[in-house]
């Protein structure tokens, strides 16, 4: 035990007393502590060590992508702030970083001394160094327990991320939804088909071009919703706390819309559903930020985001799964993601993404107006569906259904000679083809 260490530790009960700053645990860092707060406008992020010029110009590469990794998207604006007890350590400063040394009295920076009053004062020899070192760990011991059980307390629903809360929530109310449909009339298909899912049939005949929205929040079984949400859930709460809320749920919804315009313009009449398709579009938009903030360069972070584009990867060339609607939804999130990142770097990159966005939302909507043919799904399908509609007493819906479904069958192929009379058919899941899941 020496004057350095102590003078360390005294340090960290002085941010943590004074300033509520919290110690994070970083593996590896035996003479370095970690202290972070976001609500300190200046300087969120902190390093308390003891270590010679040497050693910390050495590590001063892995300190810069630790700390993207733990400011984030605060890392484009404010330096990590090094602070160190050793005497022989030289005051340096960059954009990224202030490393700065500091003894019982003496700071050079002044900005450092009007953010912290009293900090060198905080700071002082002792004759008993060990002593004084064992006293203060047990002091900072139970301040670090009171604290985080009043942040249990304060921040309960905090930690719970509200918006994808929110969004789950209504794919399980749709879901409920779906189901009783679908007991009523006996057909999964059927049921799905009202409710909203994309169904190129009516997309082409009918012009309802709100499935391309609606679609991502529909699921076909249990197994289907639990695995979407799971991924929703996941990628969701990071994506909160790098967004604001209007850009994660745009992100969310012109993936969506994105992801189904692929598929419109690349594939056959399909009945697909799912909301992967605006998981992929936040997958791609939160990647973005890595790159944007600098963590991407972290070795954790990289081989963690390359086993996860991995592992959606082969999902995706699945049997059933809509390779074209991943594909849109994440190029759209990656587009938007470059949009929305505060990134001084990217400045001059902006507006050209900005124009290439519109130019490739532009070329796919003028692409998806030219697709005016499409092969029925399956002429038994389009019949129930027109007699459920029916009998559901949807009368207006049911005759432009009926005359825009002449446009692609004869009244004979449809059936719908007598269809006043007629009952429902219902088309059972087994029976249909081309169902597509995200």
């Amino acid at each position: 035990m020496n004057q350095f260490e102590l003078y360390a530790l005294q340090l960290l009960h002085y941010f943590i007393a004074q300033h509520n700053y919290q110690m994070l645990s970083v593996r590896g860092q035996r003479k370095d502590v970690w202290l972070l707060n976001r609500e300190h406008r200046e300087f969120p992020l902190i390093c308390i060590t003891h270590a010679s010029d040497e050693e910390i110009q050495s590590k001063l590469p892995y300190i810069t992508q630790l700390g993207a990794l733990l400011l984030g998207a605060y890392v484009e604006r404010v330096p990590i702030l090094i602070l160190n007890t050793n005497p022989q350590s030289t005051n340096r400063e960059q954009v990224r970083w202030i490393h700065m040394s500091v003894a019982p009295g003496t700071c050079a920076s002044t900005k450092v001394n009007a953010c912290f009053p009293n900090l060198t004062q905080a700071i002082h020899p002792s004759d008993d160094p060990r002593k004084e070192f064992a006293k203060l760990s047990r002091t900072l011991e139970m301040m670090q327990l009171r604290m985080k059980r009043t942040q249990r307390k304060a921040l309960g629903m905090k930690r719970i991320p509200k918006l994808t809360a929110g969004i789950m929530l209504v794919c399980l109310i749709l879901f409920v939804a779906v189901f009783a449909t679908a007991l009523y009339l006996e057909s999964d298909t059927l049921a799905l088909i009202l409710w909203g899912a994309y169904y190129k049939m009516n997309i082409v005949a009918m012009h309802e071009y709100w499935r391309f929205l609606t679609a991502g929040f529909l699921h076909l079984d249990l197994f289907h919703l639990l695995a979407n949400l799971l991924a929703l859930y996941t990628i969701g709460t990071v994506c909160e706390k790098t967004f604001t809320k209007g850009q994660y749920i745009s992100i969310l919804l012109v993936s969506i819309i994105f992801g189904n315009l692929f598929l419109f313009i690349a594939q056959g009449n399909l009945l697909t559903l799912g909301i992967s398709g605006g998981v992929f579009g936040l997958l791609g938009a939160y990647i973005t930020s890595l790159f944007a903030n600098g963590a991407i360069r972290h070795p954790m972070v990289r081989s963690g985001i390359w086993r996860l584009l991995l592992v959606n990867f082969m999902i995706s060339l699945l049997p059933g799964i809509s390779l074209f609607a991943h594909l849109g939804g994440f190029i759209c999130g990656v587009f938007m993601g470059i949009l929305f990142v505060k990134s001084e770097k990217w400045n001059g990159l902006r507006p050209h993404v900005a124009v290439s966005f519109v130019l490739l939302l532009g070329l796919s909507s003028v692409l998806a107006l030219r697709v005016q043919d499409v092969q029925p799904l399956e002429k038994g399908v389009d019949r129930a569906l027109l007699q459920s509609v029916k009998a559901l007493g949807f009368d207006a819906y049911a005759q432009r259904m009926e005359a825009a479904y002449l446009q692609y069958y004869s009244a004979q192929e449809l059936g719908i000679e007598d269809i006043d009379n007629a009952e429902v058919q219902p088309q059972t899941e087994g029976q249909g083809e081309g169902q597509t899941l995200q």
